[in-house]
């Protein structure tokens, strides 16, 4: 892995430690765009009605709030949940929500690839895949938006 992925993980984990969660989940994300900006972010998980952001929300609403640099191309994600079955060694990967959000975003800004690079919170482990590749795949059509020359 290039030595700029990796400490740009190392600046989502270190993102994670802002986490606001009663249970102690920790995620942490670094939005990386074109032209070198980033945006950090971190999961705030609250337990009324207001509802939570995860750290790929929070990063993502800040580029929005801006807007003044280039579309995101690539997502970094570290998480670790404090749950019995949860290891360090496992790939946080984002939620369908999150997918959903950069579907949009993929569409919004016309990109033709959002990259994600997603690793183990002791980033042993580290998952790189594309937009398309998380997200699933709707109907005989395939990838959403393809009829509409957006990809």
């Amino acid at each position: 892995m290039p030595a700029k992925d990796r400490l740009r993980l190392v600046r989502a984990k270190r993102a994670a430690s802002r986490s606001v969660d009663p249970r102690g989940h920790r995620v942490g994300c670094l939005i990386a765009c074109a032209g070198g900006e980033e945006f950090l972010g971190a999961t705030a998980s609250r337990t009324r009605a207001i509802g939570s952001t995860c750290a790929e929300r929070m990063a993502l609403d800040q580029w929005y709030f801006d807007r003044s640099h280039p579309a995101p191309v690539v997502c970094y994600l570290v998480g670790n949940f404090m749950r019995e079955s949860w290891k360090k060694h496992f790939v946080c990967t984002p939620c369908g929500t999150c997918l959903e959000m950069f579907l949009e975003l993929f569409v919004d800004q016309n990109l033709d690839k959002l990259k994600f690079i997603c690793g183990s919170w002791d980033l042993k482990r580290v998952l790189v895949a594309d937009l398309d590749e998380l997200f699933p795949q709707f109907g005989k059509g395939g990838w959403p938006y393809e009829t509409k020359g957006v990809r």
